[in-house]
């Protein structure tokens, strides 16, 4: 089975389940195609600082890929954009699989959907509306909220599968919480650099920062002035990247919504969580859905101000014995996350089982 996996920028971070088929044989080949190339280019230049040969390399590749696309066989398309974007109309309705799928994390799917495309919005809603009528598309949504939405505004099928998390986020692998606090991902606003720094300033415990993006030099700005704060840049191992969390308490997540964004996941939450690490989360869709059922009192409402991160970090650590609990029990929780499951989900609706 020859699948194609089309996403807005690397499919692979999200779609390590059917990576996972591949490497066991249980489909034949996967293409990960780039479906956004121009602001892709701009984003690895002048957010990410790639070396513009390579970002104009992987420019050229997404757009050859691109245009080749209606030229290519396959089984299964799996085409991953936010609402109602034209890109998905030209994938869809060019795409030659014998089956397709959109993707979404998105818990908007309403007449009003984050992302504006100006007058063009209610065309391409409506275009939306006529490739799933003459196409034969189904969904995928990583949440149940996603799901909800996409199915109040599409009538079509639809199942729930959540991303999955990486063979070396293993709780086996690791025992000893050695540090306290840490924080990874893209260095920006709306991933609350800023809430991070200032959360820095009111605590004495160390915490550890491992990411890249444009706040970088604000970041090491910071840690001439707060001795607390350990930069570690970024980091690509992910098996050096699993022991890092491993080792601390606790994981930061201080999303903060734009117009246009808010945290529709977080791999790095449920990651976290396999290695009994305690995630801390702005109360975003994504983390919500992860955490809130059994453990709300770990989502802080963004208009908060920093301190809330460290009361609830300060009321956990206030009783040693429940911490250690709470840490088992979102061990637990995360196999539902796990590679396997992921995978086999994903299997047994390729399959049509």
């Amino acid at each position: 089975m020859k699948i194609a996996i089309v996403h807005e920028t690397d499919g692979r971070k999200y779609f390590a389940a059917i990576d996972n088929l591949e490497k066991t044989n249980k489909i034949s080949s996967i293409d990960y195609i780039q479906g956004r190339c121009l602001r892709n280019l701009g984003r690895d230049i002048l957010k990410l600082n790639i070396n513009p040969r390579i970002a104009l390399r992987k420019f050229f590749t997404a757009w050859r890929q691109r245009l080749s696309f209606p030229f290519v066989k396959y089984d299964l398309a799996v085409i991953a954009f936010g609402p109602y974007d034209f890109r998905f109309i030209y994938y869809a309705l060019f795409c030659r699989a014998k089956r397709i799928i959109t993707h979404t994390s998105w818990p908007d799917w309403s007449d009003n959907p984050p992302v504006q495309y100006g007058a063009l919005t209610k065309v391409n809603k409506c275009l939306w509306h006529l490739v799933f009528k003459f196409k034969n598309i189904e969904c995928v949504a990583v949440t149940e909220p996603a799901k909800r939405s996409f199915n109040e505004n599409h009538s079509v099928k639809t199942t729930v599968i959540p991303h999955a998390i990486s063979k070396q986020f293993a709780a086996d692998n690791y025992s000893k919480k050695t540090a306290h606090i840490c924080f990874v991902g893209e260095l920006s606003d709306s991933k609350g650099i800023l809430t991070l720094i200032e959360i820095s300033k009111k605590t004495t415990k160390k915490i550890t920062i491992v990411g890249s993006g444009p706040l970088t030099e604000t970041i090491n700005n910071a840690t001439k002035q707060l001795p607390n704060i350990i930069f570690l840049g970024p980091i690509n191992d992910r098996l050096k990247l699993a022991a890092i969390v491993a080792s601390h308490r606790y994981l930061i997540v201080p999303s903060q919504k734009t117009e246009v964004w808010q945290e529709l996941f977080g791999i790095v939450i449920i990651e976290a969580m396999a290695v009994g690490t305690i995630p801390i989360c702005s109360n975003h869709a994504g983390p919500n859905g992860i955490l809130y059922n059994q453990w709300p009192n770990l989502l802080i409402k963004e208009e908060s101000n920093p301190d809330a991160f460290l009361d609830a970090i300060n009321l956990i650590d206030s009783d040693d014995n429940a911490r250690k609990g709470l840490s088992a029990a979102l061990i637990e929780n995360s196999y539902r996350y796990s590679i396997k499951e992921i995978s086999e989900a994903w299997f047994k609706l390729i399959k049509g089982a």
